[in-house]
Formats: C-alpha cells, structure tokens, sequence
C-alpha cells in the first residue's frame, strides 16, 4: 500500500505561529511535544535548525 507522506504536528505549536515562551530560552527551554505518523517502520531522523542563529542545530 503506498504510504500517505511523513507528518510532524505538535499539540503545542500552531502552524505558522510564534513558538510559545515555554519553549524557548526565555521559558523552561524545553522541546515542545512532537507526533510523528507515515514513517512506515523506517529509520528516521528529524533536525530543528535556527537559520537566525547562523544554522544552529537545536535538536537531531
């Protein structure tokens, strides 16, 4: 069966917002809650880069 796409949403982010203080180094500076679906059992990795901090990874 062919697969449906990779989704990354989170219950704590709106699409195109602002991420929420709490979130940030200005909050408790921790990863809001992420839900992945479509992966189809394969090896996965998601990276969080902050082009306005030259390309910082914050995640991988």
């Amino acid at each position: 069966m062919p697969s449906k796409g990779l989704e990354l949403t989170s219950p704590a982010l709106d699409n195109g917002g602002k991420i929420p203080k709490g979130y940030t180094y200005d909050g408790k500076d921790v990863s809001p809650p992420l839900r992945i679906s479509g992966a189809d059992g394969e090896t996965l990795a998601i990276t969080m880069t902050d082009p306005d901090a030259g390309g910082f990874v914050h995640w991988l």
